[in-house]
């Protein structure tokens, strides 16, 4: 994987000259600086989860619990073992979510509350889940993939696979190749994104300092699709928001093969197809064309004025209780220094930029759920072609 930075390119980007924009220079700066670095790091988590995979049918599978003391307090582990899956496999979170929906087993709140409690409630709950795994998918073939012998996905035979490194590797190609700095990304258990922006400062707004790129994301355990998306990164504070997909996959297929451990013929196929779609993808999404109907949305955005009683019908999709109050407090103060979380008038833009200021304020699966909401509520505004 070759990583190198590159800060100036042949397409007219029309970049900011004000004051803000000399000001938001430098950290954008320090952010491109960092990248290369970054990027190694975050190519090295997605080299690290590749899964390995196994098919078992739901009469041959087992869920046990193995307990254990630590410290005087009684510790279990969750544990899956098949025909195939090997004995001694831990259960992730997501998995079990997965194992409960495909096998028609009681909502995951009674799960939790009943592993929570005392040693007869939990061995009552794993004997359940075994009931549902044997009769109801008994038949069935699941596709188990585990990293680190631990099971992140629970899927179904038509799960199509891709390779993800191959996959990343071709966005900081093709990202470096158009121009784009490489910044890293994020990684939770079950997804990866990788983030590249334009070197230039953008100001669709007057002292509403930005930057844009482009960003890949890909899970490979169910519950996320393949998508390249654009990105902007509020220069103020970080905030990131996520909008405009060029390319979405599901991971719905033909059904896998028995020797699902040892066919990657199908996964390399679909892998070159979807290469070759990300390429134009990813290019399209850099030119200056492309650049332009997003800044053309978010100064649509910025001058939609929104009162807190809508503003809070849209946040409340996203946001907890007290996560709502403070976006309230923070939606109507009054306040005339532009550097501020988030943009001073009340807008449609401004309630985005709440969500993207409280994905900076979370970790994990909820941050990249944040992000994508708030570019969400900015896509209305974009030109229909584009």
């Amino acid at each position: 994987m070759a990583i190198r930075m590159v800060h100036h390119d042949g397409r007219n980007y029309q970049d900011a000259v004000s004051e803000a924009a000399k000001h938001a220079r430098g950290k954008m700066e320090l952010m491109l600086e960092r990248g290369a670095q970054r990027t190694k790091e975050a190519m090295e988590r997605v080299e690290a989860s590749v899964p390995t995979d196994f098919m078992d049918k739901g009469k041959d599978l087992e869920l046990e619990l193995k307990r254990h003391e630590v410290e005087g307090k009684t510790i279990f582990n969750l544990l899956m073992q098949g025909k195939y899956v090997p004995g001694g496999t831990t259960i992730h979170r997501h998995a079990l979510g997965q194992i409960r929906e495909r096998s028609g087993a009681p909502d995951m709140k009674y799960i939790d509350r009943m592993l929570a409690g005392n040693e007869d409630q939990q061995d009552r709950v794993v004997d359940l889940l075994n009931e549902h795994l044997h009769k109801d998918v008994g038949d069935d073939r699941n596709l188990v993939r585990t990293v680190n012998s631990q099971a992140l996905g629970f899927l179904s035979d038509q799960y199509k696979r891709f390779d993800s490194p191959s996959l990343f590797n071709l966005f900081l190609d093709v990202a470096q190749k158009n121009g784009a700095v490489l910044v890293g990304g994020d990684s939770t258990s079950i997804r990866h994104t990788m983030r590249a922006f334009i070197p230039h400062v953008f100001e669709p707004v007057k002292d509403e300092v930005l930057c844009i790129g482009v960003e890949m994301l890909n899970g490979d355990f169910g519950g996320s699709r393949f998508v390249v998306r654009m990105i902007i990164n509020r220069l103020w504070c970080t905030n990131l928001a996520t909008m405009m997909h060029g390319i979405k996959k599901t991971h719905i297929g033909a059904r896998l093969p028995e020797d699902v451990v040892f066919s990657d013929k199908t996964m390399k196929l679909d892998t070159e197809l979807l290469v070759s779609a990300s390429n134009d993808v990813i290019k399209s999404m850099l030119q200056p064309e492309r650049v332009d109907a997003v800044l053309q949305a978010i100064k649509t955005a910025s001058e939609a004025e929104l009162e807190w009683r809508d503003a809070e019908k849209l946040l409340a999709k996203h946001l907890r209780k007290p996560e709502l109050e403070m976006a309230q407090q923070m939606f109507e103060t009054k306040q005339d220094d532009p550097t501020g979380p988030v943009p001073p008038a009340k807008s449609f833009y401004k309630a985005a930029q709440i969500l993207s200021w409280q994905a900076n304020q979370v970790e994990g699966e909820r941050r990249l759920d944040l992000m994508q909401a708030s570019g969400q509520l900015m896509d209305r505004f974009l030109p229909k072609a584009a």
